[in-house]
């Protein structure tokens, strides 16, 4: 395009590191200026201070070449400033000394012979290369000096981006450090998203075409490209000041958002990814679970009201309270598994509301306990609430039915004999933690996490106990709605499992499960 790059090199630095570069600058540029009156003075200096030196001594004491190499030594000293012009300048005048101070000793007029000649190019020389080093020297410091400031712009911008994971705020994240750093009005398209720093001014478009870097007139357009083409455009309007490394900063920069976005864009597809994974495999668990847990308790049901029906009256009193205990436990079964379905939609929905009120633990747990002596008539129960144990402000039917989940599920694994121990108490007066313990298998420390996982079932050492995987998933949604946490860990002496329910005296959020 034509005036692709005219005049880029306009940018400046204004953010907090970039402007430690600019007063930097200033204060060198201040005082190279400040010191160019001292500059001259040594220029002039240095070799008259020779010339006097060679006059407090008798002309024996010091030879001509003793007296020139003092004569270059002045010379290198105002070459090492990086000023060949007043290097030279020295150079000129501490030879005119020279051949000043030699006629005066030997009484001769000034005449100017080949030796002369060779001390004039020596001093020349010295000037010269003395000079140039050390311009090199300095030019190469300014160099790398620049280069660290753009590496710590750099890492500044890199840490920005890495905060974010969607292409969206990777782009307003970059948009601001741009601003901020060039102090410029910042333009940047991705696809057909535009983001602009301007308030209520229009948004340029990047020029049809932009395989390379390329100056409209007003703004500095630079591609974004990615491994697989272009991402999109950022442009920068026209600054006031002209750096030889502000063309290779911007396209540094632009590169690392470049690579922030293909990132940010491959976690987005990731993420998609993984939740399609996700909600195939609990469709497909859901599936089983239902087919499952919903056919042999209505087998179980069928089976025995059929038998009643065949045989009526020729059945023993006792064989017949047998078969309706059967289907009135089945029924039972049934109802927990599509109570807790319920809650499972509810809860991915977030429709699973909070009615938050003053309830008491104790409630509670003996609301719970008797629930569970209901399924569960002959499980064993130890409950131990201490006394110090305050009111809480929670959702009571819900605390009721994550704490019934908790002791179901441990009177599944719980050998026959052995009881199950509650026991509630204070935490550092800042929460009420209710523990349920059992003596069964215990669950391995590597599944102690996923317990509470949609439709997951540990391995504890009895495929027929396992449940439909919802119970604890259940359980951890509605107290992390109270701001708590159900967690998993080894029962006491490492035998069975020990299930830790907290409860904060103040609820964080309470707001509906997800």
């Amino acid at each position: 395009m034509e005036g692709a790059m005219k005049n880029s090199s306009f940018l400046r630095f204004a953010g907090p590191t970039s402007m430690r570069m600019q007063r930097s600058r200033a204060v060198s540029g201040g005082l190279a200026r400040a010191s160019q009156p001292v500059l001259v003075i040594a220029t002039l200096a240095a070799p008259f201070a020779v010339f006097f030196f060679d006059r407090l001594e008798p002309a024996s004491v010091l030879r001509p070449d003793a007296v020139a190499a003092l004569y270059l030594l002045g010379i290198a000293s105002i070459g090492t400033s990086g000023s060949s012009l007043h290097a030279l300048a020295a150079a000129l005048l501490s030879f005119v000394l020279y051949e000043f101070g030699a006629a005066e000793a030997t009484s001769t007029a000034i005449a100017l012979s080949s030796g002369d000649f060779v001390v004039l190019a020596a001093f020349v020389a010295s000037a010269a290369i003395v000079a140039w080093v050390a311009a090199g020297r300095t030019r190469q410091v300014a160099s790398l000096t620049a280069r660290q400031a753009h590496g710590t712009l750099r890492h500044e911008l890199s840490e920005r981006l890495a905060e974010h994971h969607d292409e969206g705020s990777v782009a307003r994240s970059a948009l601001a450090f741009l601003e901020r750093t060039f102090e410029s009005e910042i333009v940047m398209w991705l696809g057909e998203r535009a983001f602009h720093s301007g308030a209520g001014t229009r948004v340029p478009h990047p020029p049809s075409y932009l395989g390379t870097p390329a100056f409209d007139g007003k703004w500095l357009w630079i591609p974004l490209n990615g491994v697989d083409g272009q991402l999109g455009a950022v442009a920068l309007q026209r600054g006031p000041d002209h750096s030889s490394f502000d063309d290779e900063l911007v396209h540094s920069l632009s590169a690392d958002i470049a690579h922030s976005v293909v990132r940010a864009r491959l976690t987005g597809e990731l993420h998609q990814e993984r939740v399609a994974n996700e909600s195939e495999r609990l469709c497909t668990a859901l599936l089983a679970s239902v087919s499952h847990d919903l056919r042999t308790p209505l087998t179980t049901i069928m089976g025995a009201a059929e038998s009643l029906r065949t045989f009526g009256e020729t059945l023993p009193t006792q064989d017949r309270g047998d078969l309706l205990s059967t289907i009135e436990a089945e029924g039972r079964r049934l109802d927990r598994y599509i109570q807790n379905l319920v809650d499972v939609t509810r809860i991915g929905d977030g429709n699973l509301a909070m009615d938050v009120a003053t309830s008491t633990v104790d409630e509670m747990i003996a609301s719970a306990v008797a629930r569970l002596r209901r399924y569960d008539p002959e499980v064993r129960l130890d409950v131990h609430i201490d006394s110090d144990v305050p009111q809480v402000r929670v959702h009571a039917a819900l605390v009721e039915q994550a704490i019934f989940n908790v002791l179901h599920n441990a009177s599944k694994f719980s050998p026959p004999g052995h009881p199950i121990v509650v026991h509630a108490g204070l935490d550092d007066h800042v929460a009420v933690v209710i523990e349920v313990v059992d003596a069964g298998p215990g669950i391995p420390h590597a599944e102690r996490e996923r317990v509470f996982d949609m439709f997951y079932s540990a391995d504890r050492g009895d495929p027929a106990r396992a449940g439909t995987g919802l119970g604890l998933a259940i359980s951890q949604s509605i107290v992390r709605a109270h701001g708590g946490e159900v967690s998993a860990h080894a029962g006491g002496d490492g035998v069975g499992t020990r299930m830790r329910l907290v409860l904060p005296l103040v609820p964080v959020g309470c707001e509906p499960c997800h």
